[in-house]
Order: C-alpha cells, then structure tokens, then sequence
C-alpha cells in the first residue's frame, strides 16, 4: 500500500479499511491510526446537505485526500513457536478414512408454545410486542429530560404521539417525497392527507429535534453507543421474550445504514450498505433475529480475547442460549479457528463454519494446488479426536475449507453445477443451506435501502439513527414471526400474511 495515491478522501478510507482488516485478520494491533489533512491549498468546499431532504443516496466525494500513518504492534507469538517441550513429530490432527465417531445435537424444540402466543395476532399488534409500553415509556422520559437541558419548556411529548411519528417513519420508507415537509403539502400532487391528520408538521419536527433514546446524566464514556445503549438492550432483550425457539442458528454481520459523522461508522466493501454500523447477528434459519451486538471499533475488549474478534463474538452471542445441545451454530471464516471450536467443544456447542487455512491448527490436508489438478467435487479431510473435528477441503467454484464439530463427511451428496454433478460432503452441504438466511440478510438490506429507507433527518445523533432500526426490527423480527403462524399444512393461523417479507426457507432434508 505504500506510495499508492488516491484522488478523494473516501477512497483513501476504503484503503484504510482494507489495510486495517488485514492486519486484524493477522492477530496483529492497529495501535494508531492518524490522518493527515492535505494543505491549505488544496481544500474543497465544505460538503452541505439539507437536512429535509430524504431522497436516498450517497454524497458525493468532495474531501481531497489526505495522508494515513498507521503504527501496528506485531504479535510475534504467532510467528515464532514458544512451545520448546513437545517433540516436533506430534501432529494432532491425523486423517481418518472411516465415519468419524461423534456426538451429534439434539433436535427437540417445540414451536407449540410460539404459535400459542401468536395465533390471531395481526402484524401491528405483534410489532407492539417488542415497541411495547415500557420501551415507549422510555423514549418518551429520554426525550422529554433532553428537552429539559436545552430549555425547551413547552415541548411535550407523550407515547400516543411517538406511535404517530413511528407511524410516519415508516409510512414514509415506502411513500417517497423529495422533502418531508412535502406530507404536509395542500397541493393534490404532494400532499399526504394520513399525515396531515394525524400530526401537525411543526409538531413532527419537534419530536425529531428532541428524540434521544438514552440520559445525557449517565452516559458512559468508555461505550461509543452509550447514546444508544439502554434501546439497543430492550431490543435485545424483547427479542429472546420468545426464547431461543430455533434449532439452526446462523452468525453473521449486519450493516445498518448511515452516512453521519461517528467514529464507529465503517465501511465495507462489496456489501450492499457499504457505509454504515456493523451488528454482528444471531439469528435463526428462518431469519429471526435474537440478538445483536454492534461492533465499536478494533480498540475493543473483544480484541484482546486470545479467540480474536471473531471468536469472541461468537462467544458472546451464545452466551444467550440455555440447552447448548438443541442447537446447531453456522459462521463464516471470518468467525471460525482452531482455538474457537476448541472452546465449543469444552462448552458443549455444535457448531458449522469455512476457515481459513492459516487458523487449521496446520491439519493435514491436500494443498489447493493438488487439489485444484483432480478437477471440481474432488475433496479431502481430516479429523482431530481431542475435539471431535473434522476439516474438509472441498474443490468447487472456490477450494474452501470446512470445519465442523457435528457433521461427518459422509455420507456424500451430489450438487448440480448446470448440468453437471459433482461430490458434495455432508457438512460442505449443510453448512451453505443452513448460512444462507444469515446471507439472504444482506440481499434483504438492498431491498429495504432501495424502497423502505426512512426518513432520518434530525439534529441529533440518536434521532438520525433510530428510524434505521426500524426496518430492521419489521423484517428481522415481525416478519419471521409472521411466517411461523402457520399450522402444519401451511395455513395461516394469523390475521395477515406478509408475503413481500416472506423468509428464506429450506425445504430440503437435512
């Protein structure tokens, strides 16, 4: 990366971020990262946008760019091997040809107890399930103290007039203006009647200026989302009320939209949100999400864990789940090591991944390069016995390799690739349908960028990013529960069917 120019700003930080992964996924320690402004004499004019206005796209990059200086601790444990009392010939992982002998998970969740619940509610009345009471409540007392500190006296403020403006949010995700002042129009070709109804305009920019989601008087300064934490943890909290009523659970990242300035907000790459907040996300096969924890930089506690970022992660979104046994975990390479599976293992989870070759605990498999010469379908395994895990490299668009405490290799399945078929091993074949609602996540957050943005022009922090948790909760919370009221010859036990929001849903046998 050094000597590379860039011509804008936003291309250099897309750099950094690459730059900055790298060096996470190495085990190594961004130190510090110090950006360089460039001279005077090369400033642009100041980015400026209107806050009314709501048409979804991204700003244009107008900042030239600077200069990075990155200082990075290298941990040279992961170079250099301390261990000086093993014999070099001992291999932990030895290659078994046979079935591998294994405990396998325990599939006894019942879903009587959900449909008990939810059968004849509509929609809106499961969505005041999570928005319930004690939550408006909250919002209400946060907005009503921070009106207070700014001496504004004569605002009020009460739940019935948040469900309204909740209501115009997200009647405005699907019913786009050029500006939100336009609802209130009297003009025929603008104007929105349901909004000017049910709340004044003067009353509606009121409650945006002064929606605040947490105290100004208890803010913790070592959490960057102290702003947002108390409603992040009702949320959390509301969505195991349920409790973990899945079988298959999927862990996987999720980006919620922003473009304000934070010090969180990241940018990733090839992800249809690119710029915004990262969540990391438990959810079910059915995409139900239990519970998320967002991601507040590589400075982090969880950085320090001797899992990594990914492994703890992990760690802490399990820490949810009562039975272990009932329930198989899937994550990508990103989340998954030797280290990680030793410690599900000790803690009794069964857990499914791809992993990177250099976090195999050094297992003996093929090389890509062998691997690659016997042609598509062609695989190789091995099994290690102190933790029950067996690590498959598989040749099909991509040489990958997959780890798994639960599933063998055998038996082998084939996968149609056109109109040819070829070996498919069990736990390659299980992992790809059961991650696919965690990636079906990210085809979903297109969706909703695309035709139910709310709008989220405020001044303040908490309320621009409020209104983006909203679509998440309807189609990672409200839908799913929406399609399992259904009885066992598919007929809708609730009063409305969200079809637009329907899940992913696998219907082949495991």
């Amino acid at each position: 990366m050094a000597g590379k120019r860039f011509l804008t700003q936003r291309e250099l930080e897309e750099a950094l971020q690459d730059v900055v992964t790298e060096i996470e996924d190495n085990g190594n320690e961004c130190i510090n990262a110090v950006y360089i402004p460039p001279d005077a004499d090369e400033l642009t004019d100041e980015e400026t946008i209107d806050d009314n206005l709501v048409i979804n796209e991204e700003p244009l990059d107008r900042e030239i760019a600077g200069t990075f200086e990155i200082d990075v601790d290298i941990d040279n444990d992961d170079i250099y091997d301390e261990s000086d009392e093993e014999p070099l010939s001992v291999t932990r992982m030895k290659l078994l040809r046979d079935k591998e002998v294994r405990d396998t998970s325990q599939e006894d969740i019942s879903m009587q107890h959900l449909k008990d619940v939810l059968e004849g509610k509509s929609p809106l009345e499961i969505f005041f399930m999570f928005f319930d009471d004690e939550l408006l409540s909250m919002i209400v007392d946060f907005s009503l103290e921070y009106a207070r500190e700014n001496n504004r006296q004569d605002f009020t403020f009460s739940a019935a007039d948040l469900k309204k403006f909740l209501g115009i949010l997200i009647l405005s995700g699907y019913h786009v203006l050029p500006q939100a002042d336009f609802c209130w129009s009297k003009d025929e070709d603008k104007g929105v009647q349901i909004i000017r109804s049910c709340m004044s305009r003067n009353k509606f920019r009121s409650i945006k200026r002064n929606l605040h989601l947490a105290s100004n008087a208890a803010l913790d300064r070592n959490d960057k989302f102290s702003k947002l934490r108390p409603f992040f943890d009702a949320i959390n909290t509301r969505n195991k009320q349920f409790g973990i009523f899945a079988h298959n659970l999927s862990i996987d990242e999720q980006m919620v939209p922003y473009f304000g300035r934070h010090s969180c907000k990241m940018f990733i790459k090839g992800k249809p949100v690119r710029f915004g907040f990262k969540l990391w996300c438990l959810c079910s096969s059915d995409g139900y999400l239990f519970s998320f924890i967002p991601y507040a930089g590589a400075n982090s506690e969880k950085t320090k864990s001797t899992l990594g970022l990914g492994g703890q992660t992990v760690i802490d979104l399990l820490s949810a789940l009562e039975n272990p046994t009932h329930h198989r975990i899937f994550f990508d390479n990103y989340f998954s090591s030797y280290k990680l599976f030793e410690k599900l293992h000790e803690m009794q989870y069964f857990a499914t991944g791809t992993i990177r070759e250099n976090r195999t605990n050094k297992a003996p498999l093929s090389s890509v390069k062998e691997l690659g010469k016997k042609g598509r379908g062609s695989y190789d395994y091995a099994f290690d016995e102190q933790i029950q895990l067996s690590l498959t490299r598989w040749n099909d668009n991509a040489i990958v390799i997959v780890a798994s405490n639960n599933f063998s290799v055998q038996p082998l399945t084939t996968a149609k690739r056109r109109h040819l078929r070829e070996a498919y091993a069990k736990n390659s074949r299980t992992y790809n349908l059961r991650r696919r609602p965690a990636d079906v996540y990210h085809v979903g957050d297109k969706v909703w960028k695309r035709n139910y943005v709310l709008s989220s022009a405020a001044d303040n922090f908490a309320a621009k990013l409020a209104p983006k948790f909203i679509p998440c909760t309807v189609s990672k919370v409200i839908s799913p529960l929406v399609y399992q009221l259904k009885d066992q010859n598919g007929k809708d036990l609730g009063k409305y069917h969200v079809k637009d929001l329907k899940p992913y849903q696998d219907d082949e046998d495991d």
